[in-house]
């Protein structure tokens, strides 16, 4: 019975999203796109010309970005992951493990913007530097690399902004 339930979770790793689904999402991406209109340039123009008592809350804003995109970098890692991990004949366990281990970490990664205490051209700048490093450092090509990533990258985010005095206790 066990492997029963083990196979139908496995199937769902992998399964195709139902047209209803898929149809969902397609409508967010355009949800996404008609709001989403913070290229760079205006999030920079923003803080450059928005009146001192709002400049803060700017920068706050734009340094939680940083945060998610972090989290978005990982999530895609964790997808590549998978997809490699299956053509690369990794273990099922481990790699459903990793899973719900990267799942924990998104959550967590998720929960410093809580914490940021970014909030000046200065800090911003700071956390903008860690942020393109790490995701740059955790460019990989391999299963293995990804699946060490996939745990050392939220730790080294974590502690390179506390070692940054950029999140609070």
């Amino acid at each position: 019975m066990q492997e029963k339930q083990r196979t139908n979770d496995q199937k769902n790793h992998l399964r195709p999203l139902p047209s209803h689904e898929r149809y969902l999402v397609a409508e967010i991406k355009k949800a996404f796109q008609a709001i989403t209109s913070s290229s760079p340039e205006q999030i920079e123009q923003l803080i450059l010309t928005i009146p001192a008592q709002c400049r803060e809350a700017a920068i706050r804003l734009a340094a939680q970005q940083f945060v998610y995109s972090t989290t978005l970098h990982m999530l895609q890692l964790a997808s590549a992951f998978y997809q490699h991990a299956e053509e690369e004949d990794m273990d099922e366990d481990e790699r459903d493990e990793t899973l719900r281990d990267v799942k924990m970490e998104a959550y967590s990664l998720m929960d410093l913007t809580r914490r940021l205490a970014v909030d000046t051209p200065e800090t911003l700048a700071r956390l903008a530097e860690i942020t393109e490093s790490i995701q740059d450092l955790s460019q990989c090509r391999s299963a293995e690399e990804m699946h060490s990533w996939l745990y050392d990258l939220p730790v080294i985010y974590q502690e390179s902004l506390e070692r940054e005095q950029l999140v609070q206790a």
